[in-house]
């Protein structure tokens, strides 16, 4: 298990997760929030912090797509007005119905995918901001001589 610095526990990563810290070297040495090398534990510092606005924008993105989508059903449907008649006797109109049929299909999915990661993605800025309260709570706590 080389790579992993000081922390070498690897199933506490996915397999994805555990390739990404391979590939970089291990995990890093936490670093004090001040920039200094001192304790920066009193949250003065500009330690790390996340922010659930690139996750929230993502998620707005993907229901973006998702509703920018909907119509498209109607679209093949409007496109496809009168093709029967027009066609008839010919091969062709199956072959027509038939890739109408898959890309529906395929919109559907894709759909169904972008309502998936939305939720997915708010829930990562959920439990990012959640992490960040319970940080700063331990660190408050040991501030102030309520740690171990």
């Amino acid at each position: 298990m080389t790579g992993h610095g000081e922390f070498s526990e690897r199933s506490t990563y996915s397999d994805n997760w555990q390739r990404l810290i391979d590939m970089t070297g291990g995990v890093p040495a936490p670093r004090s929030g001040d920039g200094g090398g001192g304790g920066g534990g009193d949250g003065g510092g500009p330690g790390l912090r996340h922010s659930g606005g690139p996750w929230i924008r993502a998620a707005g993105a993907a229901e973006a797509l998702r509703t920018h989508m909907g119509p498209v059903r109607a679209e093949f449907a409007a496109a496809h007005e009168g093709l029967a008649a027009g066609t008839e006797g010919l091969g062709v109109a199956a072959v027509l119905w038939t890739v109408r049929r898959s890309w529906e299909r395929r919109i559907d999915a894709a759909m169904g995918e972008c309502g998936s990661l939305a939720g997915q993605l708010r829930a990562v800025a959920r439990d990012l901001g959640e992490t960040d309260e319970v940080i700063a709570a331990t660190f408050a706590k040991a501030a102030g001589g309520g740690g171990r």
